[in-house]
């Protein structure tokens, strides 16, 4: 091997290794993008329980309370596990979300800010259902 192709062979591989330390592994990404869906899914779940809320002025004694007929209740566990979401219904209006994150939130201070910042393990978002309540999305489990 000639010493143009060795720089050349160097170079790639200097590039590739920067590159997967910029952005990180494949892996990490998709640790990264399962905790994303975790607050996705508590999210849309709290919808659901404001929006029964909002309905019957109580909170639904069970998550399958909130699904249509036959539906399809994976968006009630967690998708890499799937293990359910452990919901704790506490008083009249307010309960708990819980899910076991890998990672802590990513920008912390925007998550801080909105409600839904993480560290890693499990955590629980105490929340409450309101008559004024109006959730932020549409509620549907797909």
């Amino acid at each position: 091997m000639n010493t143009a192709a060795l720089a050349a062979t160097t170079l790639v591989v200097l590039a590739v290794g920067a590159g997967a330390y910029v952005i990180g592994s494949p892996g990490e990404a998709r640790v990264l993008r399962l905790d994303e869906r975790r607050v996705e899914d508590l999210q849309r779940l709290r919808s659901g329980v404001a929006s029964y809320w909002n309905s019957h002025k109580a909170l639904p004694p069970v998550l399958d309370s909130l699904l249509p007929a036959r539906a399809d209740s994976t968006r009630l566990r967690d998708p890499e596990s799937a293990v359910r979401y452990e919901y704790v219904p506490s008083t009249d209006s307010s309960f708990s979300l819980c899910a076991t994150f890998r990672r802590a939130s990513e920008h912390a201070q925007q998550r801080l800010r909105e409600g839904w910042y993480h560290e890693a393990g499990r955590h629980c978002y105490p929340l409450v259902a309101t008559a004024g309540d109006v959730p932020r999305m549409p509620f549907t489990i797909e």
